[in-house]
């Protein structure tokens, strides 16, 4: 008998030695899952035999006529099976995480099984698990009960009463604690569902409804991370650009809070700081925040997933600073610290990091070589544990970067359709539609091609506010899909001799994207829908066309060239034309730097790029375009997004500037349906009232005098009221109540960029008295409040907006339409007092004379200004956009 106690003591230490390195082993699984299911499959041996061991001494110890026998074999299984049940989640934690989710579920199911007979507080951590699984294949309602029921075993634990019979007495409050932490990350859980649904409405409240459990529960760590998460998910969704401003003081707010929160969560805060920071702008601010995280990181070289995450900030910034072979050096070493992790979707977001920096201008043809073997490799892993939609993003990559521009089309079908197999996601299966489109366009089925879009189309449309909820990555990617789409739809059609059908793709991507950036991401706002119905090309629109004696230019820019659709009043189908114009000509500084560059006296670059814009976009329809110029007294620009900054009256059509037509004048419009629009808001004006604001100075020059100038000598029926800041204190309030009573609103005063401002509303203000900023978005919140024929904004950048993809219009345009205006004329770029006074009150003695278009007044303003200075282009910064009349 002595030598069965003492084997027991033996067995008891081995099982203590067992269970001590399970739980050294679950450490390693958020960092290193690899090495943690390496670790676990030997602890597994050891277990396996420890278990035959503890039965030998069981039938041993049953020989002898003891009392109890029944009970202590009772005590030792159950022992062995908690042991057993916590090794077998471990497993399959670490396989879940490796993508091996066949294999992980198994592993789930032999732990459940264990605790069939026992169920306890280990049962809602394996429902946390079996939920998560369930998540990374999509199946939402199975994840969503998994949760659920793991929340309820939480809050069932979550006093110390209920652990009485599973831990010692001064382990009761630990373990209580331990599970309302897991019931408050349930709720973070339930979210990240709703997330992946698509249901946005339903995932804030419930991360919000996380966040406000952990901070009454007293978990700072856990609410920082939820609410990292949180701002994380807002970031991406935030379309106008106004969170940067929030996350830039909540980080403030966060600095006494960064104590004790863990290296990890320390790296994560100042990692999303730092892509705030490079979405701002603020370059000097990023880099110091990412070499702080990296410094954390230096002194925690296990934290292999942080390593990952900064070395792919770093590949945002250096892209960034257009630093590209940098960028490169930084995803090959994310690449590195994924592969020490052995996750399969780290290991392909550094991949295709490396894939799409190597297609670069500024990549070698090695860095290209290699990410396509690097790419190779990775798509054969991913097959081997059938990874899912991973596996279909990187087949997808694969066939866009490298089989399609090099021809082969069919193995890039093949590929995009073993892709579409794994799909389970609504936003990954519009990705895939979209690249079977241009495998199949390109492999000559147009018909099948445009197919493909329109049933990616109507997925973007499914995900739309406020009628769907969306699911791609950021909302910005969703607009931006449906502009492209629309686009390649309408060249598509076009491309098949089906023009009205690809004015009306044309003209539906850019009225949709107008009703859509309106809307707040993150929730359903009934309140900022713009009211901008839809319009076809049919009888109805040719009618009010010949009445207003008005064509119609539409420009959309495709991957490898760009549609020019002309509408003309005296056809019955508008006319189409394919000029050599393709997206990359407009990327990098061509636009960004060419246009308007920042010294008003320094324009051969500007001039180059005006000619360079003539030959790609007009000579190809430049006899069509003069006899239609010919017949009509105003032809509309709807310009693609990227073409906003270009003064279309500078361009040249046959030799001569558009602007030198003594016929027709110009105007932009967003859209056929918003200059619809504005002509139904149109009023009978029998006196016009004009209300003349002027505020500041530009060293001695008054902009109160400016304005004062150019209304003298001018028919007006009734003396303008005068807001003037060198006889009162111009306020915003005080423009708004005078702005509501009259016709016309003039401003003469300083225009400013924020270059660090990303809200297309925000970035934009006019200066009034004591520097009080008159911002775009505060024009905005009056909806429907003016009722205002005209807006002169006669300031520096007033008709500029932040170019981001996706988006229609912007800053002062959107504003004033907004808030009830029916036309604006606004500057692109900075003007030079004298001349903007110059073109303003030509502009105001032509108009009011009466009889005469508010674009040919302008554009006769802009002759005058032309022929006094024919060396400067300050006559072009003019533009109107809305009602022409």
């Amino acid at each position: 008998m002595s030598t069965l106690v003492e084997q027991m003591k033996l067995l008891q230490e081995a099982n203590r030695k067992l269970d001590i390195a399970i739980q050294e082993k679950w450490c390693l699984l958020p960092y290193q899952p690899e090495k943690a299911n390496s670790e676990f499959i030997k602890i597994n041996q050891e277990f396996q035999q420890l278990s035959k061991d503890w039965e030998q001494w069981l039938r041993d110890f049953e020989s002898f006529n003891i009392d109890n026998k029944i009970d202590l074999r009772d005590q030792i299984n159950s022992i062995l099976d908690q042991m057993e049940q916590f090794l077998n989640q471990g497993m399959g934690l670490a396989l879940a995480l490796l993508g091996r989710l066949v294999e992980a579920q198994q592993a789930y199911e032999r732990s459940l099984n264990l605790l069939a007979n026992s169920p306890g507080p280990s049962e809602a951590s394996l429902k946390e698990a079996m939920g998560q699984l369930a998540l990374q294949r999509a199946n939402f309602d199975e994840a969503e009960e998994y949760f659920q029921s793991a929340y309820d075993g939480f809050m069932k634990f979550a006093v110390p009463e209920a652990w009485l019979k599973f831990v010692n007495p001064e382990d009761l409050k630990k373990s209580a604690r331990l599970s309302l932490e897991g019931a408050a990350r349930m709720l973070d859980n339930l979210a990240q569902v709703a997330l992946q649904r698509g249901d946005r409405e339903t995932f804030l409240q419930r991360q919000l409804k996380a966040i406000e459990f952990a901070n009454s529960k007293d978990f700072p760590r856990l609410a920082r991370s939820l609410w990292l998460n949180f701002y994380t998910w807002q970031l991406q969704w935030d379309v106008r650009g106004r969170l940067p401003d929030i996350l830039k003081q909540k980080f403030n707010e966060l600095q006494d809070m960064q104590e004790g929160v863990g290296s990890g969560l320390e790296t994560d805060t100042l990692i999303l700081e730092a892509e705030n920071s490079i979405v701002r702008g603020s370059r000097s601010q990023a880099r110091k925040l990412l070499n702080k995280a990296r410094g954390i990181l230096e002194k925690e070289p296990h934290l292999m997933d942080k390593r990952w995450k900064l070395h792919l900030a770093f590949v945002n910034y250096y892209e960034w600073q257009d630093d590209i072979l940098t960028a490169i050096a930084h995803a090959e070493a994310a690449l590195e610290a994924a592969k020490h992790t052995g996750v399969p979707d780290l290991i392909y977001q550094a991949t295709d990091s490396l894939v799409r920096l190597s297609a670069l201008e500024k990549a070698t043809s090695g860095h290209y070589s290699r990410a396509k073997k690097l790419l190779d490799n990775t798509i054969d892993m991913l097959r081997q544990i059938e990874a899912g939609e991973v596996l279909s993003q990187a087949l997808m990559q694969r066939a866009l970067a490298y089989h399609l521009p090099s021809g082969n089309y069919k193995k890039a079908l093949a590929e995009l359709d073993e892709a579409e197999g794994y799909v389970r996601t609504r936003d990954l299966r519009q990705l895939i539609l979209g690249a079977q489109a241009a495998a199949l366009k390109m492999n000559g089925q147009k018909e099948a091609a445009l197919i493909k879009i329109q049933q990616a189309i109507n997925l973007c449309q499914e995900q739309m506010l406020p009628q769907g909820q969306a699911s791609a990555k950021s909302y910005r990617d969703l607009l931006h899909q449906t502009e492209t789409l629309h686009e390649a739809a309408a060249i598509l059609s076009a491309d098949l001799g089906r023009v009205t059908e690809a004015f009306g793709w044309s003209e539906k991507g850019k009225t949709l994207l107008l009703r859509q950036q309106l809307a707040q991401a993150g929730q359903k706002s009934q309140s900022d829908t713009w009211e901008i119905p839809g319009v076809t090309y049919n009888e109805e629109l040719q009618q009010s066309l010949k009445e207003e004696s008005t064509a119609f230019l539409f420009f959309c820019i495709g991957t490898g060239r760009t549609l020019a659709l002309l509408l003309d009043p005296t056809k019955t189908a508008p006319k189409p034309f394919f000029v050599d114009l393709k997206e990359t000509d407009l990327q990098g500084t061509k636009l960004a730097k060419g246009l308007w560059p920042s010294s008003i006296t320094s324009e051969n670059e500007f001039v180059q790029l005006l000619s360079y814009l003539s030959e790609k976009l007009l000579k190809p329809i430049a006899d069509v375009l003069q006899d239609v110029m010919g017949r009509c007294e105003t032809l509309y620009i709807v310009p693609d997004s990227r073409l906003y900054l270009v003064p279309f009256s500078a361009l040249s059509c046959n030799g001569k500037l558009l602007v030198e037509h003594n016929h027709c004048s110009l105007a932009l419009a967003p859209s056929v349906a918003l200059w619809q629009w504005c002509r139904q808001r149109r009023l009978a004006i029998r006196e016009r009232s004009c209300m003349v604001v002027g505020t500041g100075h530009s060293g001695k020059f008054s902009f109160a005098n400016q304005a004062r100038a150019i209304m003298r000598g001018c028919n007006w029926k009734n003396s303008p009221t005068y807001l003037l800041d060198d006889e009162r204190e111009v306020t915003a309030e005080g423009i708004w109540q005078t702005a509501k009573k009259h016709s016309v609103l003039h401003f003469s005063c300083h225009g400013m960029e924020e270059p660090t401002t990303l809200d297309t509303l925000s970035a934009l203000h006019l200066v009034l008295s004591n520097n009080e900023k008159w911002h775009a978005k505060d024009v905005f919140s009056h909806k429907n409040e003016l009722s205002a024929e005209l807006v002169f904004l006669n300031a520096c950048m007033s008709g500029r907006f932040r170019l981001q993809e996706g988006v229609a219009i912007g800053g002062f345009w959107e504003a004033f339409l907004h808030a009830g205006a029916t036309s604006i004329i606004a500057t692109l770029a900075e003007v030079h007092p004298k001349d903007a006074e110059q073109l303003a009150q030509s502009f105001y003695r032509i108009w009011l004379k009466g009889n005469i278009t508010k674009a040919r007044a302008l554009q006769m303003a802009q002759q005058e200004l032309r022929e006094k200075n024919t060396d400067s282009f300050h006559w072009a910064r003019y533009i109107l956009i809305g009602d022409c009349r």
